[in-house]
């Protein structure tokens, strides 16, 4: 591949056609118009584009167990021990606890125009995904309220 194909095969395209805007808060102000940087430097944990619809079917891939083989899950959404043998709440990538006698895990997401939320109950395969276009915005109170009223 040439060295231009190259480029441009990695470039990450900014001004995307019909994205929404990020915003930001600085201190007690009205919210502003987010940076439009280039995050995919960390694609690794994170850097991704993405949408709330795509984050919904990754979060049903998951609970339908139809990305990886049943051992992986059961690494992911194992608490890990320290060394010293003190339980930890995290897995492989996820926050792994007990609620109401089922296993949740969940995974948070932050960085420049937005604030994400995944919950998973694999269980009874159910979850929650919020997405924000906002970097003060608060997914993890979102997706319990939703949770909730899903369940009364």
């Amino acid at each position: 591949m040439s060295n231009q194909r190259r480029k441009e095969v990695l470039k990450c395209p900014l001004d995307i056609p019909n994205r929404s805007v990020g915003y930001r808060r600085l201190g007690k102000g009205a919210p502003k118009v987010s940076t439009n940087t280039d995050v995919s430097w960390k694609l690794g944990g994170g850097g991704f584009i993405s949408s709330v619809e795509d984050m919904a079917k990754f979060a049903e891939g998951l609970l339908n167990g139809e990305l990886m083989e049943k051992a992986s899950y059961q690494s992911m959404w194992t608490p890990q021990t320290l060394a010293n043998g003190d339980a930890t709440t995290v897995g492989l990538g996820f926050f792994v606890e007990t609620e109401n006698g089922q296993l949740k895990v969940s995974h948070n997401g932050a960085q420049e125009k937005t604030r994400t939320r995944m919950v998973l109950y694999p269980e009874s395969g159910s979850g929650v995904v919020v997405m924000t276009n906002t970097e003060h915005g608060e997914p993890g109170k979102i997706s319990t309220a939703i949770y909730q009223a899903l369940n009364r």
